[in-house]
């Protein structure tokens, strides 16, 4: 399997479904950030479904998380309409 094969795949438009696993620590802060950029690229029409998956649903009510940016920031109401949001309680 090429590898440069495999990323020029997941780059096209054909592939337009976005699935996010979070769990607890430094990944739920990441996976947070990777719901609000996809979020925006759901607005911008790049990516047409996102699926969250994690057993800590209740950290994206978390406001304000404090990840050393410059602004505050959280999950919007407008942002959870984007997204189906499963609870899993075993990886």
């Amino acid at each position: 399997i090429n590898p440069t094969r495999l990323i020029y795949a997941s780059m096209t438009p054909a592939v337009s479904r976005l699935v996010i696993l979070y769990g607890m620590g430094g990944l739920s802060d990441v996976g947070r950030h990777a719901v609000r950029v996809a979020c925006e690229k759901k607005v911008k029409g790049e990516i047409e479904g996102i699926t969250v998956l994690t057993p800590h649903p209740e950290l994206l009510d978390e406001l304000n998380w404090n990840s050393g940016g410059p602004e505050p920031h959280s999950i919007t109401d407008e942002e959870r309409k984007m997204f189906n949001l499963v609870g899993v309680t075993d990886w």
